[in-house]
């Protein structure tokens, strides 16, 4: 099974802010673990029971979008050694969900790959992505990267302004929201990430609570 350090099977998986991936199964799961989520004064909103993982590996079949109540959703279809499908969803907007498509480029489909996120704190700025791994390599941002002292991008990435920086947090979201467009019509051009079709049943998308 390519989820790490456990042998359950999964279908659904998705990321919260804390970097471990999840799969939501019936209370009476072995092991399975309770999170309660809660409404914004403190009441109980939901229960869920669920198994963590760390990372998956295996083969990327295909990766595709899908609009929802809570923005676009990142669907990574994925095939282990034992020929079981899983779906990782992360949310295009969340930085795990920005690397995952600032890296997709780097990424041979007909390698296996190591996909586990990751959440810490280095001093007093928080870090949090998604490390991909190929042949014991990991995988570099395929847009934006340096090259001795010269920074280098794809053309037509956008880039910061350095005359007219974003003087807010509303401005900095609008920067980052049309960069995040720009990349995905990108990968869509090159045939990296499709768009579901409406009448295509998908997965459960993440939520409001999930990142």
């Amino acid at each position: 099974m390519g989820l790490m350090q456990s042998e359950e099977k999964g279908r659904l998986l998705y990321v919260l802010a804390d970097g471990l991936l999840r799969e939501q199964v019936d209370e009476t799961a072995e092991g399975a673990k309770l999170r309660i989520i809660k409404n914004d004064d403190g009441t109980e909103k939901m229960r869920k029971w669920e198994y963590t993982y760390p990372g998956i590996t295996g083969f990327i079949t295909g990766v595709t979008t899908r609009d929802g109540d809570y923005g676009t959703s990142i669907l990574i279809s994925i095939k282990d050694s034992n020929d079981e499908e899983f779906t990782l969803a992360l949310q295009a907007k969340s930085k795990y969900g920005e690397d995952f498509l600032h890296k997709l480029p780097n990424v041979q489909l007909t390698k296996e790959i190591s996909i586990k996120p990751y959440n810490f704190t280095d001093g007093d700025q928080k870090k949090s992505g998604v490390t991909l791994t190929q042949s014991g390599v990991k995988l570099t941002n395929a847009f934006n990267w340096k090259e001795g002292d010269e920074w280098k991008s794809v053309d037509g990435y956008p880039q910061v302004d350095e005359k007219k920086k974003p003087k807010n947090s509303d401005q900095w979201m609008v920067f980052f929201t049309q960069r995040r467009e720009w990349v995905l019509e990108y990968l869509k051009e090159k045939g990296l990430i499709t768009e579901m079709e409406a009448h295509i049943e998908a997965p459960a998308a993440t939520t409001d609570e999930e990142f």
